[in-house]
């Protein structure tokens, strides 16, 4: 029992709990000053996103190891407190047998003394008949006594420590048994906070892959939409060109002298036709105006929703 002590106040205290780490860290947004295109701030915002959402699987991960890690410590203890079980019932069973045999000596002992009582008994009555003085008697009586008494005193020692042995082994192993069913308590409410955490990451993946596919949607629509414009401004320059052309050209032939006096009404129709020509040149430069502004304002409209709508999940 004494080297079961000194084996166990030299291991692994009992009842150790295990800290759990939390580690947070907030990921950290910055902005930038200036001006900057439309298409920059857009990227740029897209790209505080996904870093954002990189660092939140970063934290889940290290909380998932953390949480592995304390669950091994648990385990070890778990195997040390097995350990200690055994160690306690090849104890108790050793004593057990010790104390079978103790048992089997104290029942010879107590039959020793119901044979030295009962000679005894005969040798006072024998000292009672023989007339001696009663100073001698009662030194006979007294170390015949005496004798006896030595002898169930050491008979009812030997009882009382088997006694309190096996009272204590009872206690340490109850004792044993109730930290081995707080330990598992701990192993499974460990286990849960695990599953729960990657349920939680797995959630937060979903979530993070369809807004990455919603802003690649939007990308590529806005892509669409711009090289439309550019390509309807192309076609509207081209027009642009092609009337001014014109009407360069019939401006140099109006300026020519004619070889035969023109009449009135050739001159006014070539008037009216350079003055129809100028009002068309007119009309397409203020439209194709007009459709620009309208293109940039609308562009930045989307620009500014889609700014506005690149806040986090949850924020």
């Amino acid at each position: 029992l004494k080297e079961y002590q000194q084996r166990k106040s030299s291991g692994v205290p009992e009842g150790a709990k295990t800290k759990k780490k939390k580690t947070g860290s907030s990921p950290e947004t910055t902005t930038s000053g200036g001006c900057h295109s439309p298409g920059d701030s857009q990227y740029q915002g897209l790209a505080v996103a996904l870093e954002s959402s990189s660092v939140t699987i970063n934290q889940l991960n290290e909380n998932i190891e953390s949480l592995k890690e304390q669950k091994k410590q648990v385990e070890h203890q778990l195997e040390e407190a097995k350990k200690a079980n055994n160690e306690i019932h090849k104890a108790q069973t050793e004593q057990l047998e010790v104390s079978g045999g103790q048992s089997t000596s104290s029942h010879l002992e107590k039959a020793d003394l119901k044979t030295t009582l009962y000679h005894t008994k005969r040798a006072a009555r024998h000292f009672e008949g023989s007339g001696w003085p009663p100073a001698i008697l009662l030194t006979a009586y007294s170390r015949i006594g005496a004798g006896s008494l030595c002898c169930v005193y050491t008979a009812a020692g030997r009882g009382q420590v088997l006694s309190c042995s096996e009272a204590v082994l009872q206690r340490r192993l109850q004792q044993t048994i109730k930290e081995r069913a707080l330990l598992n308590a701990h192993v499974t409410q460990m286990t849960e906070s695990l599953k729960q955490v990657q349920l939680q990451k797995d959630e937060y993946a979903e979530h993070i892959k369809g807004e990455r596919a919603r802003w690649q949607e939007r990308m590529r629509k806005m892509s669409v939409e711009a090289r439309t414009l550019k390509e309807e401004k192309k076609s509207d320059i081209h027009r642009i060109q092609e009337l001014e052309r014109s009407l360069s050209e019939f401006k140099n032939q109006m300026a020519e002298p004619p070889s035969l006096a023109p009449s009135s009404d050739l001159c006014e129709q070539r008037e009216q036709e350079c003055t129809a020509l100028g009002a068309a040149s007119k009309e397409l430069q203020e439209k194709l105006d007009e459709e620009h502004l309208e293109a940039a304002s609308q562009q930045n409209q989307q620009l500014e929703t889609q700014l506005s709508l690149m806040a986090l999940p949850g924020e």
